[in-house]
């Protein structure tokens, strides 16, 4: 999608409560000839459970045609989205006349509503709720007349943007060759973000304390944890085994590899000393990165890399990290 930021990635349709941004139902694209990827199929497969039970609809113009009205037409359910004027179906005597900003005009057939208004720019709507008509508003700087359901479609239209806002918080995204990582840790993510909606939804029926998604993740991380397992903060500063303090240790040069054969350049590795030492000073795996020493010598008995400087501290100090 060559419009979006992020133009390459998985497409994941989603059916969201306005209000709280909860997800009822979600579907991910997929180029599978037996599945039509159609808007109007796709709204019609999220929605159908919600069918015959009164609820409404809020879509933008990606899905909202009048094709997706006759489908949900005498199964209780209401529409209001903005449309494309050159969907099949829309009055083409309404896009005739030139507007001036504020200009006001509709078409209905039957219980739908084709409206068209020019603000800065022009905003066509259909509805099978609200009538053809305009209200005042009160804005920042002036008073302005809007259309009824731009005025709804506005505060009832922000249920997957809330969704998310929330997935925004604690992003589990990792770069990783694994196409399906990606994935799998945003359902965890999201997971989490209902729990926490569905959590406050509860609490606020039984006069509760809210929470937030942070505290929801720990508890669910705590209770994952095997409770006769002690952690220690000070294990991950003492290198093991202790095999490094005992016989003899020297210093070569590290063995050629494939990569650096074929570049024509002498084997590096990382020196374990200098990667400990930042690690423990807070640095972060990519300030680490940029920050690593790479070294052409390495002990060959312990097989990790080594710089001069380090290679005797490393061999003759229990805590090498703080000393």
């Amino acid at each position: 999608m060559k419009d979006k930021p992020t133009k390459w990635g998985f497409k994941l349709y989603e059916l969201c409560e306005s209000s709280s941004g909860y997800v009822w139902s979600i579907e991910m694209y997929c180029a599978d000839k037996r599945i039509s990827n159609k808007p109007v199929d796709m709204t019609m497969r999220l929605f159908q459970p919600l069918l015959d039970q009164g609820y409404r609809l809020y879509v933008d113009n990606y899905y909202c045609c009048p094709d997706l009205w006759n489908q949900m037409q005498g199964r209780n359910t209401m529409l209001v989205g903005t449309c494309r004027k050159n969907r099949v179906g829309m009055p083409a005597d309404l896009f005739q006349n030139r507007q001036r900003p504020g200009d006001f005009d509709f078409r209905r057939k039957g219980q739908l509503v084709a409206t068209r208004w020019l603000d800065k720019r022009e905003v066509v709507t259909l509805s099978t709720i609200h009538q053809p008509q305009l209200t005042e508003t009160i804005g920042r700087y002036e008073v302005k007349e809007k259309p009824l359901a731009v005025i709804d479609y506005i505060k009832f239209m922000s249920g997957v943007d809330h969704s998310d806002q929330l997935l925004s918080y604690f992003p589990m995204r990792r770069r990783s060759q694994k196409w399906w990582k990606k994935t799998f840790f945003h359902l965890l993510t999201l997971v989490g973000v209902q729990t926490t909606i569905l959590l406050n939804k509860h609490r606020t029926q039984h006069r509760g304390r809210r929470t937030n998604l942070a505290n929801v993740l720990k508890e669910v991380s705590v209770a994952l944890v095997d409770k006769d397992v002690i952690y220690d903060p000070q294990a991950d500063s003492v290198p093991l085994p202790m095999d490094r303090l005992k016989g003899r240790h020297s210093l070569s040069v590290c063995p050629n590899t494939e990569a650096s054969d074929s570049r024509g350049k002498k084997a590096q590795r990382r020196c374990k000393v200098c990667a400990d030492r930042a690690k423990a000073a807070g640095q972060t795996p990519a300030e680490r990165k940029n920050r690593r020493k790479l070294t052409t010598t390495w002990c060959r008995e312990c097989e990790v890399g080594l710089c001069l400087d380090c290679f005797e501290m490393y061999h003759t100090k229990r805590d090498y990290i703080n000393n």
